[in-house]
């Protein structure tokens, strides 16, 4: 069963949760799912696993207030969900930050005075508009009211947006929102693009292209293209099998490893991360024997990034906790179908050594998050595929 102030699961004769101290009332509790896992190096959500070599950290009395205030981001989300089911609803070697960003959908950048957000601007927002603020959340501007941009880079002084309309497009403006600009337009929906030597690449249809800045001179770099980063005169990209890189000076490619499925590539300190999906993190150096690494093993990590000498990941709650959670919060049959479409995707903030190891759960204001974002002054958060809000993550020492 669900502890009903902080949601910890509990066994089913405990007397008081362990987490929050709360006694436990036998009427009205939620029963956990009875399907049990057999991947012994899965953590289940939602409950953490203790860290390597460490102790789970324990949950202190704010988590009360977290949780309603959880709660009731829930009630509004789900309140969107409904709405929308009855309506339709820095170039070449970036920070590692950067990559991960847009590799976690790109509704959040930064550069050295701003940062960027794909957000409501106001709580009146009916579409999700673009606006900046400083680093303390001041000095908000709006950039774009009720716009198509759906993925946003910074980059030496300009934004680098992805827009859909009639066609798929990336383009350019000011980083204060003026001088907007068409690069080049596409079909379908481009899994990551990026800005380096005066030229655009990006990858769309398992094609990576690359183009000059005035859309000119379009070409096909690789086929059969899953993911790809940028670093310095190379671009690695993966494939169904294998990552390779390749020299865009010479137009030399090479095999760097063996990748079953690799996705979500980011460079940092010498070595390209990559994310197996139902599996985990990985870890390969630039300049070796092509071996890579398993450095998280866990089989429901969804997204993650780096913040300072840690990666900062989401353990994705499985289906039977999804429904369980939607049924201990929910008034009705018809809220409970809503809170699992707007659980859908989400998980906790899980923590880990960038040497690797497996991750604890993080300590923060948020129970579930969709998405991580990271900037030079912390970690930002969606909270679920339908939120068009986006906060910063308090983290609790």
């Amino acid at each position: 069963m669900f502890c009903r102030t902080c949601g910890a699961k509990m066994a089913d004769d405990a007397q008081l949760c362990e987490q929050c101290g709360t006694a436990v009332t036998r009427q009205g509790t939620v029963q956990a799912p009875n399907g049990t896992t057999t991947e012994t190096e899965r953590v289940p959500a939602p409950e953490a696993a203790p860290a390597q070599g460490g102790t789970r950290p324990r949950k202190t009395a704010s988590k009360k207030l977290a949780v309603l205030c959880a709660a009731g981001a829930l009630i509004i989300i789900a309140a969107v969900v409904c709405l929308s089911l009855f309506t339709g609803g820095q170039g070449g070697s970036a920070s590692p930050y950067q990559d991960a960003n847009l590799n976690n959908g790109g509704f959040f950048a930064y550069d050295d005075s701003r940062l960027y957000f794909i957000a409501d601007y106001s709580e009146d927002d009916k579409k999700k508009s673009l606006y900046s603020t400083d680093y303390s959340g001041n000095q908000k501007t709006l950039l774009a009211s009720a716009t198509d941009i759906i993925r946003i880079r910074a980059i030496d002084g300009k934004l680098y947006y992805q827009e859909s309309n009639d066609l798929y497009s990336i383009g350019e403006m000011t980083t204060d929102g003026k001088d907007k600009r068409t690069i080049v337009e596409f079909e379908h929906i481009a899994e990551k693009y990026n800005v380096a030597n005066g030229h655009l690449y990006y990858l769309t249809d398992s094609k990576l292209h690359v183009c000059s800045l005035s859309g000119e001179n379009d070409r096909i770099l690789a086929e059969n293209a899953r993911a790809f980063v940028l670093h310095g005169d190379s671009v690695y990209y993966a494939t169904e099998d294998e990552i390779y890189s390749l020299d865009l000076k010479n137009d030399q490619k090479a095999p760097l490893c063996k990748a079953s499925k690799a996705s979500d590539l980011v460079i940092a300190d010498k070595d390209l991360y990559y994310m197996v999906a139902d599996d985990g993190l990985y870890r390969v150096p630039l300049k070796g024997d092509g071996t890579s690494t398993q450095i998280i093993r866990d089989s429901s990590i969804a997204r993650y990034t780096f913040y300072g000498n840690d990666i900062y990941y989401i353990q994705e709650i499985d289906d039977d906790t999804r429904e369980a959670l939607a049924a201990y919060i929910s008034s009705s049959d018809d809220d409970t179908y809503l809170y699992e479409i707007a659980l859908i995707g989400c998980g906790s903030i899980y923590q880990a050594s960038n040497s690797g190891g497996r991750g604890s759960e993080v300590d923060s204001d948020q129970m579930f998050v969709f998405s991580l974002f990271t900037s030079p002054d912390g970690l930002y958060c969606k909270t679920s595929a339908f939120s068009d809000s986006i906060v910063k993550v308090q983290l609790e020492s």
